[in-house]
């Protein structure tokens, strides 16, 4: 699971491969538990600043989750139409609501999109490698590089 807490990310520096053997990223700590079986590093996105926290274990999901900074100015719930408005297309993948479009035609175990208080997340999982990696894609260009066109605004 990859956590990225920051939108600034530099698009082609990320895998869904391990990034500490990626040298666009630095570690900066691991824990291992042996109770849950996994591992955890936190490393930092050198160009960006970005935070990823990479959790392993032996489960047959691969899960990914990019989470961005949202924070309200007012109470009129901005964030959350936001988030539904990521989900309308993006820079890669300008069809319309390609996000219910992967829904029928993905194999994935989750997929979803919240809002919390000062953030909201994407995440998704998938047993299957090329499912996982075509999610993982789409995923990233919506979640970074949204088209917000205007006609969806007005819905």
């Amino acid at each position: 699971m990859r956590l990225i807490k920051y939108q600034k990310v530099h698009f082609s520096a990320l895998s869904a491969a391990n990034p500490a053997k990626n040298s666009s990223f630095t570690p900066l700590e691991t824990l291992d538990s042996s109770d849950l079986n996994l591992s955890i590093s936190r490393l930092i996105h050198n160009k960006s600043g970005a935070m990823i926290y990479d959790i392993r274990s032996n489960d047959k999901d691969r899960t990914f989750s990019p989470i961005v900074r949202t924070l309200p100015e007012n109470d009129t719930g901005c964030p959350h139409i936001l988030e539904h408005l990521a989900c309308c297309g993006s820079e890669r993948y300008p069809i319309r609501d390609p996000f219910f479009n992967m829904l029928r035609r993905s194999v994935n175990t989750y997929m979803n999109a919240w809002t919390g208080d000062d953030f909201t997340a994407y995440p998704f999982s998938s047993a299957n490698k090329k499912d996982f990696d075509n999610l993982y894609r789409v995923y990233l260009d919506m979640c970074l590089k949204p088209l917000l066109n205007e006609l969806d605004f007005r819905q």
